[in-house]
């Protein structure tokens, strides 16, 4: 009888782990990236940088962007912000995403560097979905320069987030 369980047991623990194995192999981010426009190339310290984003959604997700703002002077601000549920319709999504920025930042030119984890399944909470980092170039200067969205972002709102960096406000829909 102890034989039988102990080959039971790892039959068991083998089809488990060949299950787990599977589902990490398949994994992938909920969204991917078409189109991502810089409209404000110069931006007030504490005014926040607006981006149209132009996504492919696949999947609803929890998802956390990670950001460190690097000025000129060497300071590095980390920005982090939470979105409780990737939000909008699966499939082809545009918005304005506001990313806080430090009223205490150095004038100059700056670089903002991005990685975005997401939290789709239970086996995310052990290793997160990563999307490709990125960098933005731009420059924080005495005022904002807001250049207008391309005329394929015309009507679009702006994402919601919780700003987990304390700099800056969080932004509600419209």
């Amino acid at each position: 009888m102890n034989k039988i369980a102990f080959w039971t047991f790892i039959a068991m623990v083998g089809g488990c782990g060949g299950w787990m194995g599977t589902k990490i192999s398949k994994k992938s981010y909920p969204l991917s990236m078409i189109e991502r426009v810089n409209l404000t190339p110069e931006v007030k310290p504490g005014d926040p940088i607006l981006l149209a984003q132009h996504v492919d959604r696949r999947e609803q997700c929890d998802v956390v962007v990670k950001r460190t703002i690097k000025t000129s002077t060497g300071q590095r601000i980390p920005v982090k912000q939470a979105f409780e549920e990737d939000f909008g319709p699966l499939g082809g999504d545009k918005y304005i995403l506001p990313v806080p920025t430090d009223p205490a930042a150095s004038l100059g030119d700056a670089q903002m560097y991005s990685k975005a984890y997401s939290w789709c399944s239970w086996l995310d909470y052990v290793v997160p979905s990563e999307a490709e980092s990125w960098t933005l170039n731009f420059k924080f200067a005495e005022n904002t320069v807001t250049l207008p969205a391309p005329g394929s972002f015309d009507g679009i709102g702006v994402k919601a987030s919780q700003s987990k960096s304390g700099h800056g406000p969080s932004t509600s829909p419209p």
